[in-house]
């Protein structure tokens, strides 16, 4: 397994275990394959295998998730993200998540990369700020034209890319790769040209200052004043655009990162809760198991058992 397939955290997900190309800075994969032997193994969603997708992961590499058919529901950040026949997803370097279900039809198709790999002409990622917008809306919905579309133009790439003989695999991947994300940059170009409401402006704040502090400020007051409002009102602004409060948002970021870390077996719960800004273990025990149901001790030890 390369580091890249590593750091994805896909390739214990049945669904994507098919891989076609693998390159220092880029990965394709997806189980389109003409027969259920080359489609990979193509399992129904067992109560077994959604425990064990269900444990978090970290994405180090941006990707493109295009979903062909099926469906496929995860959690990126805190927020559900439901794909279905037709819709596409970018998942940036850094992202925190977690698979929620998946369904046994669902086909799916992947392209990532990393920083090194140069992007075509002047395409740049999203800025923060347009990301924290991407929260209510995460997924792209195409059109059937649209679909088809990037559906051909993925299978020829990989034709190519797969061929042991040819020789300009980057140089390709990177002019794919760009079909790809022009219909990212025109979503969120549409998404920067409608001028947000001020409470969407104030949430899109709150969720950029959330990815930067979490791990650090735990009270609401350290976000109201940032953004130089009150608290209460804060909390009512955000909830009004995400249907949950300010509080919840910090709370289920904190249990994101922390069954990230207490999935790695090197981590104590009292360097867990430290990292994380917890006064004390035992304080950060009681809101995980609030959270979750279990003792971080308990679900450190489910994590080695599934892992």
């Amino acid at each position: 397994m390369s580091r890249l397939q590593e750091a994805i955290g896909l390739m214990d997900l049945p669904i994507l275990a098919s891989t076609l190309s693998v390159g220092e800075d880029f990965l394709m994969m997806d189980n389109m394959g003409d027969t259920p032997a080359k489609a990979g193994c193509i399992v129904p969603c067992s109560d077994g295998l959604k425990q064990k997708i269900q444990h978090p992961f970290i994405i180090q590499f941006t990707s493109c998730l295009l979903c062909v058919s099926g469906s496929f529901s995860l959690k990126l950040n805190t927020k559900v993200c439901h794909l279905k026949a037709g819709t596409l997803l970018v998942i940036r370097d850094g992202t925190r998540g977690e698979y929620l279900d998946i369904s046994q039809d669902a086909r799916l198709v992947m392209m990532a990369f990393s920083k090194q790999l140069r992007l075509p002409g002047s395409f740049k990622l999203p800025t923060k700020e347009v990301l924290a917008a991407s929260y209510q809306h995460p997924v792209i919905h195409l059109s059937t034209e649209e679909l088809n579309d990037l559906l051909a133009l993925y299978k020829l790439l990989r034709h190519r890319i797969d061929q042991s003989d040819f020789q300009a695999k980057r140089e390709l991947f990177v002019s794919g790769i760009g079909t790809f994300l022009f219909y990212v940059s025109e979503h969120f170009k549409e998404m920067t040209d409608n001028a947000p409401s001020h409470a969407a402006g104030v949430f899109q704040q709150f969720i950029s200052l959330l990815e930067e502090h979490y791990d650090r400020h735990h009270d609401l007051a350290f976000y109201a004043d940032k953004l130089c409002i009150t608290s209460k009102y804060m909390s009512r602004l955000v909830r009004e655009v995400s249907g949950i409060s300010a509080k919840e948002w910090i709370l289920d970021r904190l249990m994101l990162e922390a069954k990230i870390l207490l999935s790695q077996s090197h981590y104590t719960v009292r360097e867990v809760s430290l990292q994380l800004g917890f006064p004390n273990a035992s304080f950060f025990g009681t809101a995980f198991k609030k959270v979750t149901g279990l003792t971080p001790m308990a679900y450190s030890r489910t994590s080695e058992n599934h892992p």
